[in-house]
C-alpha cells in the first residue's frame, strides 16, 4: 500500500512540475527593451513594473498567450515584434498611446476583443502567418492607421463588429481570402478590402 501511494506521489509530482513548466515564461528587461521568452502565457503580475519604461517588446520561444490587459496602458511602447504563434487575449494591448509598429513574423496569431483598441500612432499591421479572424472592436479608434495585410486567412474570413471602427485613415486591407464578412459599422470599411 505505501508503495502504491509513494508512486503516485510521484506521478503527481511529475505531472505538478510539468505543468508547471509549461506556464514558465521568462521576462527579461534591458535598454528599454522587454524580452518574453519560454514557454506558456505572460500576464500582467510580469510585466507591470515595466510600464513606463519599455519602448520595444519582443516575445518569443513557444510562448502562446498573452493574457488580457498584459501590456495595456504601456506607456512608451513603440515597437512591437512577435515570432511564436500565440493569442493576443482581450484587451491585451489596449490604449498604447504611442505603439507605432507590430511585426508579426511567420507565426499564427488569434486576436481577442478590444486587443489593439485606442493604439492611436499604430500606422500598419502585417501578419505573415495564419489569422482566422477579427474580432470585435481589435483595432477601434486606432486612428493613424492606414493598411492592414493579412497574407494567410481562411477562405471565409470574418471581422467582427466595430473591428475598425474610428480608423478613418485606413486605406488598405489586403487579405488572402475568397470572402470578407464585415460586422456593423464597418460599413465605410467595404471600399477599402482587396481580396488577392
Amino acid at each position: 500500500m505505501m508503495l502504491f501511494n509513494t508512486i503516485s506521489l510521484i506521478r503527481t509530482n511529475a505531472l505538478l512540475a510539468k505543468s508547471v513548466q509549461l506556464e514558465s515564461s521568462t521576462v527579461t528587461f534591458n535598454d528599454n527593451t522587454l524580452t518574453v521568452s519560454g514557454d506558456g502565457s505572460v500576464t500582467r503580475d510580469q510585466v507591470a513594473q515595466y510600464a513606463d519604461n519599455t519602448f520595444t517588446l519582443v516575445i518569443g520561444g513557444t510562448v502562446n498567450t498573452i493574457a488580457a490587459n498584459t501590456f495595456e496602458g504601456f506607456s512608451a511602447l513603440t515597437n512591437v515584434t512577435i515570432s511564436s504563434s500565440l493569442t493576443i487575449s482581450d484587451n491585451a494591448f489596449h490604449n498604447c498611446a504611442v505603439l507605432r509598429a507590430v511585426d508579426f513574423q511567420n507565426s499564427a496569431i488569434t486576436f481577442g476583443v478590444s486587443a489593439f483598441e485606442g493604439c492611436r500612432q499604430l500606422f500598419s499591421i502585417t501578419v505573415k502567418g495564419t489569422v482566422n479572424a477579427i474580432p470585435a472592436n481589435a483595432f477601434k479608434d486606432c486612428t493613424s492607421l492606414d493598411t492592414v495585410i493579412l497574407e494567410t486567412t481562411p477562405r471565409d474570413f470574418k471581422i467582427g463588429d466595430n473591428a475598425f471602427y474610428g480608423c478613418q485613415n485606413l486605406y488598405t486591407f489586403h487579405t488572402l481570402t475568397d470572402t470578407v464578412s464585415v460586422g456593423k459599422n464597418s460599413r465605410h470599411f467595404h471600399r477599402r478590402i482587396s481580396c488577392l
